[in-house]
């Protein structure tokens, strides 16, 4: 009886074998010569880029905890959470004479002491950041970090909020941070954009390695390798589908740009598997 089921199974799925290159077969403009496994594409003229890719977040560059120089009471506060104050402003008034001043404008973001409180020396009182002069910290691992420099053009992303903005890398510390087994280092960028930052977000960020434009372009999947690693394309000659060798420039994972072997406007052919065949008509 088991072995009437195995049997029974092998027939179903010889079947759908047969049903699915019968189907491909049949599709009207792909892959209607020689058995339905090859699928036809033109070659075209465009543009391709890569990129060094990097993570990091968006960082405070100025920022102030106006602090006690000696152990004091706080006699008067004369800001509160979220005022937004100028460089010079003050802030509160100690016991001992002193007068917390804002060395920067921005936002008071704590207020960590009341009246009559007594505070410590070197504590902070007032806290204030400027959200206006944020910045991006991005790490660059070891291997990449000779193939960017200061003043080079970086696109970021912020994540959470989807926008992106262009910046530029404006320091790249010298002194390695390790993770795990790869050291990476610490590159800035000016932050200078119309989009509502805040400090922690996290963000992607891609500087330009290589770029062509106007260059004949075919898919990643119309590239093929021989035995001997060399690349080639299939094209229809008569009924036949031969390789034709190429030589080949940047890709950016999905597209390469054929230097020789394709022209413009040429058909290649992409062989497909029974299996993929399958995947095609579930899709």
């Amino acid at each position: 009886m088991k072995k009437k089921k195995i049997i029974v199974g092998l027939i179903i799925l010889v079947a759908i074998l047969a049903v699915a290159v019968y189907w491909f077969q049949s599709s009207s403009g792909t892959g209607s010569m020689r058995g339905g496994y090859y699928e036809s594409e033109t070659s075209r003229l465009g543009n391709i880029a890569t990129y060094y890719n990097f993570t990091g977040n968006v960082a405070v560059k100025e920022s102030q905890q106006a602090a006690a120089y000696s152990a004091a009471t706080v006699r008067e506060i004369y800001v509160a959470e979220g005022d937004v104050v100028a460089k010079g402003d003050a802030l509160a008034r100690l016991s001992d004479g002193t007068l917390l001043s804002a060395e920067i404008a921005g936002e008071v973001t704590a207020v960590n002491a009341s009246v009559d409180e007594a505070v410590a020396a070197g504590s902070p009182v007032i806290e204030i950041v400027n959200f206006d002069a944020l910045e991006i910290i991005v790490k660059i691992d070891e291997y990449d970090v000779n193939a960017v420099a200061v003043g080079d053009e970086a696109l970021v992303t912020v994540d959470a909020l989807g926008e992106s903005f262009e910046g530029q890398i404006t320091r790249i510390s010298k002194i390695a941070q390790q993770s795990g087994d790869v050291a990476y280092f610490e590159a800035t960028i000016a932050a200078e954009a119309e989009v509502e930052l805040l400090p922690g977000m996290k963000v992607s960020a891609k500087v330009l390695n290589e770029s062509v434009e106007n260059v004949v372009v075919v898919s990643m999947d119309a590239l093929q390798f021989d035995a001997y690693n060399q690349p080639y394309v299939l094209k229809l000659s008569g009924r036949e589908y031969v390789q034709v060798p190429v030589t080949v420039g940047i890709n950016d994972g999905t597209s390469v740009q054929i230097l020789s072997g394709v022209s413009a406007g040429e058909t290649v052919y992409i062989r497909r598997s029974v299996l993929d065949m399958m995947g095609m008509t579930g899709g």
